[in-house]
């Protein structure tokens, strides 16, 4: 079984378990009316954790650094937490699968308008913690971790992603040990984007209500130690027994009336746990109080329960939806759920949504019997993630990685077709900034056509920095309009998974979809995350790619830290469990032990296509590629 032996969580009710729990009990909601967050000029309520970046060395025991985001800082405390309270005190050998969707947004949105008047202007170190894995690597090296690290970043599903693959690495031999969640501040950015896109309630948020008007935004972190056990050990809290993720492929932002992709991700999860929905006592539910959400994820829970739905809950109105660190937070509350018999509180709940009838608990229960939990993150590019915690697990032990094979692999100045043909959906194609367009039409070539895209069992992305195009458009457009008449497009499409929820898009594909922003080593573990799904499964295919772009800010900036620009662009390659006709080489993973250098994802890539070119053409009988090798069949 896979463990849960250590909790650690951060949010705007306070640091640690105990804060919050007490926050909890007193029915204490963390919302305040507005954000202290310098900068804006929206007053919106927000549930921001009232303690000082200094404040939060102090928690550490370091000096302050304003160089250090705030998604980092947040982050180690939970991380911290974690760690002790499942006793381990050295983690040379630990893993950390972290994710994040701001980053270090929060320090490179003060850079940027001094950069922008003169590019040589500005503090520009404070752009060096920008990108996605900068802070897990911050964390890492704070707390001792020195075991496998990644990073990933699927918008408000990414901590629930992460614990997949934290789990599935120990399910594989890889790891004993892994701390997995997620960590995320507020900022000026996200703040902007979920105003753009018409979302964020003016007054505390009322999740399942029927007059619910939307989230109130949150920052924080929630991060849980998984261990590898034949049985339960004294001190641990439960087994994460299931999880599944699925994409709705509706809309980038906007959930399926009929909730495929929750509904999906939901049976899916409880089919691994090997249990039916009866076994069920309590959901954490995404709950954002948006009328998309609550009505969409609403109807996934009809669907499944029907007339019996369990007892649910969102505790979004207490923390604020805290995006890529949601399903940390709320993962420790499931915990907790399943370890101490808890049922938390819905707040504001009054009137249900019509047409479903459905009534969250509003009341702290403590001292239930609960065997079984399931927990619900939901995010932008449709992707839906549910994890199960329960009493006890099944033996997950799955042994080595099998072998896979190439079927293709395609650089972007190889493709040939017109992107009309790639992309036919022309309102489609108008939205996408050159990158995502770049990117999709690789995908879509590499499979031989949008169709194709549908027989695609796994879907899996790589990119240092995103779509930074459109994260500069949107920055620029809160400097220049002053936070008004924003275009939420640029917003929606700086979210790390864009491609891979666009790829999706295209031939409605509800199937696994991960994206992973861990620099240079992204492709590394896009690649070995495909090849533990086609392994674990025994046949299908699988497609992996990287994609990047460099943009002249990001020269600019890279520059003045004393950093080269690298080679972006686009690299796909589709993957199959068993040797075809269509097999042009054999892929073999092999760990090296060496984390690769620089930030974009697309060089790694570009090395693997050569290998694959050079065994195809005779010139060598294999080629190791960082920690994969590249074999002639």
């Amino acid at each position: 079984m896979i463990a849960v032996s250590g909790i650690g969580i951060v949010s705007a009710l306070g640091i640690g378990v105990e804060e919050n729990l007490k926050a909890f009990r007193e029915g204490r909601s963390g919302i305040s009316p507005r954000s202290s967050l310098t900068g804006t000029t929206h007053v919106l309520p927000a549930g921001e954790l009232p303690v000082t970046n200094e404040g939060l060395c102090e928690r550490l025991g370091i000096g302050y650094d304003a160089h250090i985001s705030r998604t980092a800082l947040l982050g180690a405390l939970a991380v911290k937490e974690a760690l002790a309270d499942a006793g381990i005190t050295d983690a040379s050998k630990v893993g950390l699968i972290s994710s994040t969707s701001v980053g270090g947004m929060d320090l490179t949105e003060h850079f940027f308008p001094e950069f922008i008047q003169d590019p040589q202007s500005g503090d520009a170190e404070m752009s060096r913690m920008h990108d996605c894995a900068a802070s897990t690597r911050w964390i890492a090296a704070q707390c001792g971790i020195g075991g496998h690290l990644s990073t990933i970043s699927t918008a408000c599903s990414s901590a629930a992603n992460a614990m997949m693959t934290g789990a599935r690495l120990i399910e594989h031999g890889l790891l004993d040990t892994v701390v997995v969640g997620g960590t995320d501040a507020l900022s000026m950015f996200t703040i902007n984007g979920f105003k753009s896109l018409m979302i964020l309630d003016s007054e505390p948020s009322r999740p399942f209500d029927q007059t619910r008007a939307g989230l109130n935004l949150g920052e924080g972190a929630g991060y849980i130690v998984l261990q590898a056990r034949d049985k339960a050990q004294e001190g641990d809290y439960c087994a994460l027994a299931g999880f599944a993720n699925a994409n709705d492929a509706h809309h980038q932002t906007a959930s399926s009336a009929e909730g495929d992709g929750d509904f999906l991700a939901m049976t899916q999860a409880l089919e691994m746990a090997g249990l039916t929905p009866a076994d069920v006592d309590y959901i954490n539910v995404h709950g954002t109080g948006t009328g998309n959400n609550d009505q969409s994820e609403g109807t996934a829970l009809r669907r499944i329960w029907g007339d019996n739905v369990p007892p649910f809950s969102s505790t979004k109105g207490f923390t604020g939806h805290t995006l890529a660190a949601a399903g940390g937070i709320e993962a420790v509350l499931s915990v907790l759920s399943v370890s101490r018999g808890i049922i938390w509180p819905n707040l504001r709940f009054s009137t249900p949504i019509e047409g479903l009838g459905l009534v969250p608990e509003t009341r702290m229960e403590e001292g239930r019997e609960i065997k079984a939990v399931v927990s619900n993150s939901f995010g932008f590019g449709g992707n839906c993630s549910s994890v199960v915690f329960s009493r006890s697990g099944k033996t997950t032990a799955k042994g080595a990685i099998s072998a896979c094979y190439i079927e293709n692999i395609l650089e972007d100045n190889e493709v040939v077709t017109d992107v009309k043909e790639l992309i036919p959906d022309a309102g489609m194609r108008r939205r996408m900034s050159k990158v995502l367009k770049n990117a999709v039409s690789t995908a879509t070539e590499c499979v031989g056509g949008a169709a194709n895209t549908a027989e695609v069992d796994c879907i899996v992305t790589a990119t240092g920095l995103g779509c930074l195009s459109d994260s500069e458009k949107f920055l620029l457009n809160i400097i220049r309009d002053k936070e008004e008449l924003l275009n939420p497009t640029p917003f929606i499409q700086s979210t790390f998974n864009t491609v891979g929820g666009q790829v999706a898009l295209l031939s409605h594909n509800h199937c696994y979809n991960m994206t992973y922003v861990n620099r240079s080593d992204s492709f590394r573990d896009a690649l070995l995350d495909a090849m533990m799904h086609l392994s674990d499964a025994g046949s299908g295919r699988a497609l992996a790619g990287a994609f990047d772009e460099n943009i002249p800010a990001s020269e600019a900036i890279l520059a003045r830290l004393g950093a080269a620009p690298e080679q972006d662009g686009s690299v796909f390659a589709l993957l199959s469990a068993k040797q075809t006709p269509a097999s042009k080489a054999r892929l073999v993973y092999k760990p090296a032990g060496k984390a690769s250098k620089g930030i974009l994802a697309t060089d790694a890539a570009r090395q693997i296509a050569a290998a694959c070119r050079s065994v195809c053409a005779g010139n060598e009988e294999s080629i190791q590629i960082g920690d994969f090798i590249v074999e002639r069949i």
